[in-house]
């Protein structure tokens, strides 16, 4: 059954603090870049943590083990949704209309995840506990990044296999003078005879009166074209989709962190991103993409060859320097 973890608010002003997590960048590039890098931190640090296991254990070579099979990897891409087309059947793909409406990070881990309600805590980057040994404890980088990025993003984690997923929501609007609220959901993704589907799970939940303000932002991403009508079945359905890629394209993963920005911006005004044609957004991920092909490979040395890091579907060589 769907479980909701104990909602926390600060008494700090929610809209203020939205408003001050968008300073911190003085480009949303560098914002991007930044969630890219905890994800990169993630990863990497479980790949070489264990091939530095391997290398200092005398057992495994004594029995003729070979290098783990953990391979870290960060793969970013437009996130897409493909709208069947109205005068074919909603099973013929061939006939879908692609809109492109966000940009995706995924990165693995070998070690389990924090809860999303700690990570998703608003003050818990304290000296008291940082929480950074902690795989996925992304810090106020995290909110500061997604703030800057978009006004709508969504934080999905699989831990320790496909049976329970989090949801955790990241949204402007959910802020308040009151305090500052980032809702985190636990849902049972184990397929049991007498278990309900992921979509009915989250129907059944975000349909309660108590959740409206969160089925208004779910609402808004089954919104992916401009001038669309909010549609939370499918919002619902572009979540369970995020779901399936975590569960079913890291399937040999137990552990996978996900981060889903919705209608990304480009310049450092981003009141009014949702105004923005769906032609811009597209654009607007292109560009993205194209920026992160060019300056990743500047900014990072001594990253594995095997290590995956796809940007697009492509993966990207790390060669810049000799």
């Amino acid at each position: 059954m769907p479980f909701q973890f104990p909602v926390k608010t600060t008494r700090v002003d929610g809209i203020g603090i939205w408003r001050s997590w968008k300073r911190n960048f003085s480009t949303p590039l560098l914002a991007l870049l930044d969630l890219i890098d905890n994800s990169l931190d993630a990863a990497i640090a479980s790949q070489l943590e264990l091939l530095l296991d391997a290398a200092t254990t005398t057992a495994t070579a004594s029995r003729g083990g070979g290098p783990p099979s953990f391979v870290g990897r960060v793969h970013i891409h437009p996130d897409t949704y493909d709208a069947p087309h109205p005068h074919r059947g909603s099973g013929n793909l061939n006939g879908a209309t692609s809109t492109t409406t966000g940009v995706c990070i995924v990165n693995n881990s070998h070690k389990k995840i924090r809860p999303l309600a700690k990570v998703l805590e608003v003050y818990n980057s304290s000296k008291i506990h940082s929480g950074a040994g902690d795989i996925g404890e992304n810090g106020v980088g995290l909110k500061q990044g997604c703030a800057t990025l978009s006004q709508l993003s969504f934080v999905l984690v699989k831990n320790g296999g496909n049976d329970e997923v989090e949801l955790g929501i990241v949204a402007e609007s959910l802020q308040r003078l009151e305090g500052c609220y980032l809702p985190a959901f636990q849902f049972d993704n184990s397929h049991g005879p007498n278990n309900p589907s992921l979509h009915r799970q989250m129907q059944a939940l975000f349909s309660q009166p108590q959740h409206q303000d969160i089925a208004a932002c779910i609402a808004k991403y089954g919104a992916p074209q401009a001038g669309s009508p909010l549609n939370l079945s499918i919002g619902i359905e572009r979540l369970c989709r995020k779901f399936d890629d975590i569960c079913y394209r890291f399937h040999d993963c137990d552990h996978v962190f996900a981060i889903v920005l919705d209608k990304v911006v480009h310049g450092m005004n981003n009141e009014k991103t949702g105004a923005a044609s769906s032609n811009e957004h597209r654009v607007r991920v292109q560009e993205y993409m194209r920026a992160l092909q060019e300056e990743l490979p500047k900014t990072y040395l001594h990253i594995p060859d095997d290590f995956e890091f796809l940007i697009d579907g492509k993966k990207l060589a790390f060669k810049h320097w000799p």
